[in-house]
């Protein structure tokens, strides 16, 4: 063995060896106010970045890697260093002028840049370091059986924490059958194990499902067949709809990709595909309609259904007779009657009622806004209503589906500060990573980034992705006979899958056990599209 070749295996070593280290770097331990105390970051954060750093310096030295190669990483940190100076001034012109105070820090939004830009190094390093294609999906069922096993093994111990609420869970998945809803709620028998964020374990689960059918399918194992199954309960059990209604979807998916391929292509048939796919389609039709994400939905539905049939009923009263009180107390009431036929003034800042003066309606917001169920972590902490009483009147006119959508209060406020503060800049640069934070995370990647990093951050650190998406699917097609399989059909579609995921469920593109792995994947498909198929 040259010596080329023991510093290429030593890097794959220690490169896989970091991804599977990922299930728990992302403990919620590692994130607690105490330890992050202590090291001003969290321990995670630190060990992902020195790591990458190191195999990236490995990268730019060795000699085996092109010229050009690294030319294109050093332009792309030129690039991401330029875009941050310039984000940087963008940010600090960003104010409100009401008395909301927004949190900066330019460390703190220099760490958050680095975040992004990690997943697009790690596509370049994990390619070069020519880690085999076969090692990479291998790698991606033991993350697969490590992360299932925390989540079964917690939750039948009732030592897991809840994924709502991050306290321990009452009772584990046996008490769905039983009488676990009725003494606990739904808070309480969703597990996601010691993990940090249920969303991003759901991402993560959601991304590896098709490349660990893959696995089953093409190499016919069995390890990889039950993986699949003991994930598909993992996935239920952490509750929430991502992972409990895309686990189906995913296997539905995975099934016909596979059966098209067996009948048309005429590939060899495989009974571990087959039984597989048949329990985990069964455990769904087993599991899911007992599952907290389920019981949760219901619960919130009904919510919504009382609620409008509450505001009903009020209008119906006070249509019949008209309050014997002060003229204030009367506008308000005709304001209310009208909540139904309202929208939201997030960007226009619209009164629906303009007599009310500013007084009223701070009365108005105080005496209503818990028995309208707005969340008092977005009208008394994220944005106290006293600094924009405008706005929240808006807010508490909404119909009750809206205004018991968190993502939508969420959106609406900041939103509602571009309208206050924004330029032209700000929608090239954003407001800020910490500025936008300052309210509250909008649940929406892509949409959240939109106004954190602006547009040209959007296309310098989500834009490679959508180019390997779209790539991928033009090479696919281009050269059918070489490239239309299995390998790179489930290949393909785990990067599209967690793009979509976290549009849907955000706080997701921007985490890094997410998009770690999500580098790791574009290197394993760019392989597969360059090489023979996987047999």
């Amino acid at each position: 063995m040259t010596e080329e070749s023991k510093i290429k295996k030593s890097l794959q070593i220690f490169l896989i060896g970091f991804i599977l280290l990922q299930p728990f770097l992302d403990t919620i331990y590692l994130y607690s106010e105490n330890v992050i105390s202590i090291f001003g970051f969290s321990p995670s954060t630190i060990v992902r970045f020195a790591a990458v750093a190191v195999l990236l310096a490995a990268l730019l030295f060795a000699k085996w890697v092109p010229a050009k190669t690294k030319i294109v990483i050093g332009a792309y940190l030129g690039v991401v260093l330029i875009y941050f100076v310039l984000h940087h001034l963008a940010a600090g012109s960003f104010v409100l002028h009401n008395g909301k105070v927004l949190d900066y820090s330019i460390l703190s939004e220099f760490f958050y840049v680095c975040r992004l830009t990690l997943p697009i190094l790690l596509i370049f390093i994990t390619y070069y370091i020519g880690v085999p294609l076969k090692s990479i999906l291998k790698v991606f069922v033991w993350l697969s059986l490590i992360m299932s096993s925390i989540i079964i093994a917690s939750n039948l111990l009732c030592i897991s924490l809840d994924s709502y609420t991050n306290e321990t869970i009452k009772a584990n998945i046996f008490s769905w059958f039983t009488d676990g809803y009725r003494l606990a709620g739904f808070n309480g028998l969703a597990s996601k194990g010691f993990f940090y964020f249920a969303n991003q374990i759901s991402a993560v689960f959601m991304m590896i499902f098709p490349i660990v059918f893959l696995v089953a399918v093409r190499q016919k194992s069995i390890l990889a067949g039950a993986t699949l199954i003991l994930q598909s309960i993992a996935m239920i059990m952490l509750g929430t709809k991502i992972a409990t209604f895309g686990m189906v979807l995913a296997m539905v998916f995975c099934l016909c990709v596979y059966l098209f391929f067996v009948i048309i292509h005429k590939e060899k048939w495989n009974w571990i595909a087959l039984s597989v796919s048949l329990l985990v389609l069964l455990l769904g039709v087993i599991l899911i309609p007992r599952s907290p994400a389920l019981f949760r939905l219901d619960v919130h539905n009904n919510t919504v259904s009382i609620n409008q049939q509450s505001e009903v009923d009020e209008t119906s009263s006070k249509s019949s007779s008209v309050p014997q009180s002060s003229a204030s107390s009367a506008s308000v009431s005709v304001s209310s009657s009208r909540a139904e036929k309202t929208q939201v003034g997030g960007q226009s800042g619209s009164i629906p009622n303009a007599s009310l003066t500013k007084e009223e309606k701070l009365q108005y917001i105080e005496e209503n806004y818990e028995r309208l169920k707005i969340n008092k972590r977005f009208i008394l902490e994220a944005y106290p209503y006293e600094y924009d009483p405008d706005f929240w009147y808006d807010i508490l006119c909404q119909p009750a589906e809206k205004r018991l959508d968190n993502r939508f209060i969420e959106l609406s406020m900041i939103q509602r500060a571009k309208v206050l503060g924004a330029t032209e800049i700000h929608d090239l640069f954003g407001i800020s990573y910490n500025k936008m934070s300052s309210f509250f995370n909008v649940e929406r990647d892509i949409v959240s980034q939109y106004y954190s990093m602006g547009i040209i951050g959007v296309i310098l650190f989500f834009g490679p992705f959508f180019l390997f998406l779209l790539g991928a699917l033009y090479l696919l097609f281009r050269n059918f006979k070489k490239n239309f399989h299995i390998t790179n059909v489930l290949l393909t579609a785990p990067l599209a899958i967690v793009l979509l995921a976290g549009f849907i469920s955000g706080n997701t593109l921007d985490n890094m056990f997410v998009t770690i792995l999500m580098g790791f994947l574009c290197a394993g498909l760019c392989k597969s599209l360059r090489e023979a198929p996987m047999q």
